[in-house]
């Protein structure tokens, strides 16, 4: 009888070590392993984070050296197989995927700039719509104009300052709340960002620099108001920013208690010329309507200097046939 116990015993020991053993060997764990760490977690949630951001970089580009840059940095990443699919399909059609705003980071895994072997003449090998496009921006505005009944309401907000370098220019992000009407549709500025010296001319001619404010509807549509700088007095509100430039490319600042109206920048005359266009950086997406302001606002001969890219404009590009838009004011 004992030794039937002992038996007993021995063999379920043995069954309980092989279930322990199986339980534990769940999705790869051993009787070692446990489960993962919190650090373990979070080391693997960061990684997935920036690959997804990464992949979404690359979505926005949509050409095949940035889907090639993503399996060069993933080799064994959760798109690979997508990142491939979409190559392949190039092969018979070399047109970008998808067309959309370029972000920051994508900005690090296929770089342009507006001089040497990345500059604007080179913008199409990587981007092909910048040179294939009929639409391209920036233009030279000059008459006939086709008059435009469009009508403009800006109404922008006050809010915290945030500013960028994004290795390109001086951009302000903007939080939600600021508009622009035209006529009825809605329009939400995102950000604003400046171009030396202008990237629009007016017959010929360019401004000291420029001012873009990026806006985008619920639909999706983009929609930029430019405004001309002339050089002339001081600008109070541009002096105000010049005061809180960020010290490092790629990270927002924020200086404390220090709010903004980008109000500050629009003059109260809103005549303006109209075309259709394009981002005038990568990937130069197309249906873009500019609204450049014919009434230009100053800035400082000093203040200009003081902007940190001496040529960050894009140079103009053929009308192809366009109409120019001018409102009778």
């Amino acid at each position: 009888m004992k030794t039937c116990l002992r038996l007993f015993s021995v063999g379920l020991v043995f069954i309980t070590t092989i279930v322990v053993a199986q339980v534990s060997n769940v999705e790869g764990l051993t009787p070692l392993d446990g489960v993962p760490t919190k650090r373990q977690s979070n080391i693997e949630s960061s990684d997935n984070q920036r690959e997804d951001k990464f992949w979404e970089d690359v979505k926005s580009a949509g050409n095949k050296k940035a889907f090639e840059a993503y399996i060069k940095q993933y080799p064994n990443g959760r798109f690979i197989d997508l990142a491939k699919a979409y190559i392949e399909r190039m092969k018979s059609n070399p047109a970008p995927i998808t067309n959309a705003l370029p972000s920051n980071s994508l900005m690090a895994a296929v770089l342009w700039s507006y001089e040497g072997d990345n500059g604007p003449q080179h913008w199409g090998d990587t981007f092909p719509i910048c040179e294939a496009g009929e639409k391209q921006s920036p233009i030279n505005i000059v008459d006939p104009f086709e008059r435009s009944y469009d009508v403009l309401n800006v109404d922008y907000k006050v809010g915290p300052l945030k500013l960028l370098n994004n290795g390109h220019t001086i951009q302000v992000n903007v939080e939600a709340g600021s508009t622009l009407t035209i006529n009825h549709d809605i329009f939400h500025l995102l950000q604003f960002h400046f171009h030396r010296p202008s990237e629009e001319q007016i017959n010929g001619k360019n401004s000291a620099m420029i001012l873009h404010f990026v806006h985008k509807s619920q639909d999706g549509k983009l929609a930029i108001l430019g405004v001309l700088l002339n050089e002339g007095k001081d600008n109070g509100a541009i002096k105000t920013l010049w005061a809180n430039l960020p010290l490092r490319q790629g990270e927002e600042y924020r200086p404390e208690k220090v709010n903004f109206n980008p109000t500050a920048l629009i003059p109260k005359e809103l005549g303006f010329y109209n075309y259709e266009g394009s981002l005038s950086t990568p990937p130069c997406t197309e249906g873009v309507q500019f609204y450049i302001l014919k009434k230009p606002m100053e800035i400082s001969k000093d203040q200009v200097a003081k902007f940190p890219y001496k040529l960050n404009a894009r140079p103009i590009q053929s009308l192809n046939g366009r109409q120019i838009g001018a409102s009778s004011n």
